[in-house]
């Protein structure tokens, strides 16, 4: 409680606005701070024991030519699920994770920053003391609500803009780095039209963080006949991060992919560094070769015609049979 006390002294000390490394708008922008400003850091990066606290500083800088006035508060983090995008909670919604550890100055709910100017906030961070082992995201987030025109008969809109500071905080323990590829399916185009030619071929697949470090993946997906043999390569993806428990579904697209019968998509996923992990996944699916099924029934029909044909001559050039005995008995 006396560090709580102390810190929350230091409120929104006024400084000249230095954007470095901010995680900005055009006209302000949230960033780690200090006392001798916003030096280099360009998140809020950690590694604590549970139970631990930790106070530091959230600078807020005004680069437009008018007062501004926000909220600040935290909130947990999460991929997104289109792009792995680092997303973060709405207001409305209650933090259980980093979010939930990180205390705010109880006595200001607004802070209005002057012109060219950097309020410096600070805060206490805590990780509970049953916080699990591994990676936590979160972020602090200074929230602008300004009223803009909706239309021209005066009705009004209040218009949220939301810049947040990252916060990624690593909690002694085991370390896990872990990846799965799930609902993997792979379609081919099978159309009797495409007789002459390859068709498209789609592979979708769920890629998920099962460990609990941040992972940067990069994933591979081929395409391969009966024999094993790589019929198409996708260009290597990479994935800017996947949080622990994130997932991330992705659609790959092939052309002119040969009909080789059975098709083996291959989905590979690989990390390096501290949180080295690899996955691959296979699925199949039915590349009909029209081509050579055709080729196969026009070869047997045309067999089948030639088989009969040369039985027809066969018959028709054999020497009429003797009479039998009885029949000359009776001509004698």
């Amino acid at each position: 409680m006396a560090i709580a006390c102390a810190v929350f002294a230091l409120l929104a000390l006024l400084v000249s606005a230095q954007p470095a490394h901010a995680a900005a708008t055009d006209g302000w922008a949230v960033e780690p701070s200090g006392p001798t400003g916003t030096g280099s850091r360009d998140f809020f990066v950690y590694q604590l024991k549970p139970g631990q606290s930790l106070k530091d500083t959230v600078g807020v800088s005004n680069f437009s030519d008018q007062p501004l006035t926000f909220r600040i508060y935290a909130r947990d983090a999460f991929s997104t699920p289109g792009d792995a995008s680092f997303g973060l909670a709405g207001e409305e919604d209650q933090p259980s994770d980093v979010g939930s550890w990180i205390t705010m100055p109880p006595d200001v709910k607004q802070y209005t920053v002057q012109p060219g100017t950097r309020a410096d906030i600070p805060f206490i961070i805590t990780v509970p003391p049953d916080a699990t082992p591994g990676d936590h995201a979160g972020g602090i987030i200074a929230a602008l609500v300004r009223p803009e025109e909706q239309s021209t008969q005066g009705a009004g809109l209040n218009v949220l803009q939301r810049v947040g500071a990252r916060v990624y905080t690593r909690v002694d323990g085991p370390l896990s780095p872990a990846m799965d590829v799930t609902q993997l399916k792979v379609t081919y185009d099978n159309s009797f039209l495409g007789l002459f030619g390859g068709g498209p071929a789609t592979v979708t697949y769920e890629l998920k963080n099962a460990g609990n470090v941040r992972l940067t993946p990069q994933v591979s997906v081929k395409l391969k006949d009966p024999l094993g043999r790589t019929v198409q390569t996708a260009p290597l993806k990479d994935i800017a991060e996947l949080l622990p428990g994130a997932s991330i579904v992705i659609s790959q697209s092939f052309t002119d992919v040969e009909p080789v019968g059975r098709l083996t998509a291959e989905v590979s996923a690989h990390t390096y560094g501290e949180g080295a992990a690899s996955v691959t996944r296979t699925e199949t699916v039915w590349a009909v070769p029209w081509v050579l099924i055709v080729a196969g029934i026009v070869a047997v029909v045309l067999l089948l015609v030639w088989l009969r044909r040369r039985r027809r001559r066969s018959g028709s050039g054999a020497a009429p049979a003797p009479p039998s005995a009885s029949r000359q008995s009776v001509n004698a």
